[in-house]
């Protein structure tokens, strides 16, 4: 037996989550993501809720700034359905961004159900 996420299935499930209120995060974290995660390596700063968008029917984009306390080596970003604990919908590791005490980072998360 083959199981098929259709295509009305899948435009369906973005339309489904792309009408809840969602939190981006970013890390400092040396872990690399994988399927099993649920936070962060080591998460930094506190949670920013994201503007969701569907730039195509089959995927959300998140966007969140949020503002360095501290100089920061950020290496990791996650979307979470709640401003504290919550489940994780996505993480992923990225090329080191050097953040300054009071710098701001705009992460935008594009999240492709397929």
């Amino acid at each position: 037996m083959v199981d098929v996420f259709v295509t009305s299935g899948e435009e369906l499930f973005v339309d489904t989550l792309a009408a809840d209120p969602m939190w981006v995060e970013m890390g400092t974290g040396g872990v690399a993501a994988v399927k099993g995660d649920t936070a962060n390596g080591t998460p930094v700063e506190t949670r920013t809720s994201a503007t969701i968008s569907q730039p195509t029917a089959s995927t959300l984009r998140y966007v969140g700034t949020i503002a360095a306390t501290a100089a920061r080596a950020i290496i990791e970003i996650g979307v979470f359905d709640a401003s504290t604990v919550g489940i994780m919908i996505a993480r992923s590791d990225i090329p080191v961004i050097n953040l300054a005490n009071g710098d701001s980072l705009e992460i935008t998360y594009d999240l492709l159900v397929a």
